[in-house]
């Protein structure tokens, strides 16, 4: 026999290719006879065993894939409820730099912003940020309130100033108008009556001045909208101080600033702004501002084209994803520089933009405010504010005729659309359930009688 040869395909000694049976191993001769491919049985198996290694191998990988992901999501889940984030209705979406219309995101102070609401902010520092909102929160809920209530022992002829923020269809115009109009305080406010407005409404123009001629309320009857239409907590705290510097110097007065402001349960407040809207009200020179600029059309797209939504359908109304009604108490009393304003990009999910806007709502309500009142309850809140300004009364005739509590809409909505307010309005629920628990200690401090269930006009 010639020179010993390998099996081209198995690289083995090999005496059984192409059916060739023989006891030697094959020659030189043997193997350049062969002019196509042949496959031993080696050859075979070692095929067969790496096709099946190889499947294996591509079937590990996959699973392992599946369970790191799910490893993932877990340790993700796991981080949250540590964390005891406020849960929303819609999921959770991670905004790394995509595009989201702030009307899903269900949206800090001056003072918060560098510690809080950078661009930059990494998880952890979010996870802190936010528990530090809740603690701080927390410490001032009424359940741990035993001083949290107090007279103001304001003195308008000094250094006090109430500040209205005036959140709409809360029954604001009704309080600011009782503010200047209906109150016994020395000295009192100067008015006229003028004529406003697209629909010609008499309105009063009023000079609220203490006894040095300087402002001391601070509301849309005296001043306007020098922060801008319907602003903000956001816009106001940035506001409100440099507008009187302007106004009075630097060292005429250590201000001291009271803000006040009402609520209303948040269902029949949104469907009341439908109402509004479309008979023809509109806000389109709000500011939206924050952190230095207004919100840009892309941040908050119109819902409408053309100068009014008038006549708008509750439909199309309720299926705009930027129509600021949604939750707007909880927007209005946060500190939005914490959850990123407006931004479409943020470094923050929208669930944890959710929970860090209702959280500083909820502190700023309970620190920030000097006194709140709500609109199912406005006898109850009138003499609350009397309590809580003790120079500053009501007529009479004011309390004994708050006995209408707003009128009710929501209940004749389909049943399909009142679900969907309720649940687009989540935020704002939370806040009001929380405002109510704090309203009602609040006046039990003052020796306030109230009945929890009010009787609301239909």
């Amino acid at each position: 026999m010639g020179r010993i040869v390998y099996c081209p395909y198995c690289k083995d000694k090999c005496g059984h290719c192409r059916g060739v049976m023989q006891s030697s191993l094959w020659t030189e001769r043997e193997a350049s006879n062969l002019s196509a491919p042949v496959l031993c049985w080696r050859s075979l198996v070692a095929i067969v065993k790496y096709i099946y290694v190889l499947r294996f191998k591509m079937f590990a990988l996959v699973l392992g894939s599946f369970a790191l992901v799910i490893l993932i999501i877990l340790l993700d889940k796991l981080t949250r409820s540590n964390l005891d984030l406020v849960p929303r209705t819609q999921a959770s979406v991670i905004v790394d730099h995509g595009e989201i219309p702030f009307g899903e995101v269900g949206t800090r102070a001056a003072e918060d912003s560098k510690a809080l609401g950078a661009d930059n902010l990494e998880r952890g520092d979010v996870a802190r940020a936010l528990q530090r909102v809740e603690e701080d929160t927390d410490k001032t809920s009424y359940q741990n309130a035993g001083t949290l209530w107090n007279p103001s022992h304001m003195n308008i002829n000094k250094s006090d100033i109430i500040v209205v923020l005036h959140i709409q269809k809360t029954g604001g115009t009704t309080f600011e108008t009782n503010l200047v109009v209906h109150t016994v305080v020395n000295p009192g406010c100067k008015c006229l009556t003028v004529i406003s407005g697209p629909h010609k409404l008499q309105r009063p123009k009023c000079d609220c001045l203490n006894a040095k001629g300087q402002v001391w309320l601070f509301n849309r009857w005296t001043v306007g909208w020098p922060c801008g239409l319907h602003a903000d907590f956001t816009e106001m705290s940035t506001c409100v101080d440099p507008w009187f510097r302007d106004r009075e110097g630097e060292l005429t007065r250590v201000r001291r600033y009271h803000y006040v402001t009402m609520l209303r349960e948040p269902v029949e407040r949104f469907v009341s702004e439908w109402r509004h809207v479309r008979s023809g009200a509109t806000w389109e020179s709000t500011r939206l501002f924050c952190d230095g600029r207004s919100a840009t059309a892309k941040e908050v797209p119109p819902c409408y084209k053309g100068d009014t939504w008038r006549g708008v359908a509750f439909k199309e109304f309720v299926n705009c994803r930027s129509n600021l009604a949604f939750n707007r108490q909880t927007r209005m009393l946060a500190n939005l520089s914490l959850s990123d304003c407006y931004r479409l990009s943020s470094n923050l999910t929208l669930e944890q933009r959710d929970a860090i806007m209702l959280a500083s709502a909820k502190r700023n309500l309970a620190n920030s405010f000097t006194f709140f009142g709500l609109l199912e309850y406005q006898a109850e809140s009138s003499l609350l504010f009397q309590e809580t300004f003790p120079g500053i009364r009501f007529k009479e005739n004011v309390i004994e005729n708050h006995n209408t509590k707003g009128e009710r809409h929501a209940h004749l909505l389909p049943v399909i659309d009142l679900q969907r307010v309720i649940q687009s309005n989540q935020l704002d629920a939370d806040l009001y359930q929380f405002a109510k628990s704090l309203f009602f200690h609040r006046l039990d401090q003052a020796n306030i009688r109230y009945d929890k269930m009010p009787s609301t006009k239909k």
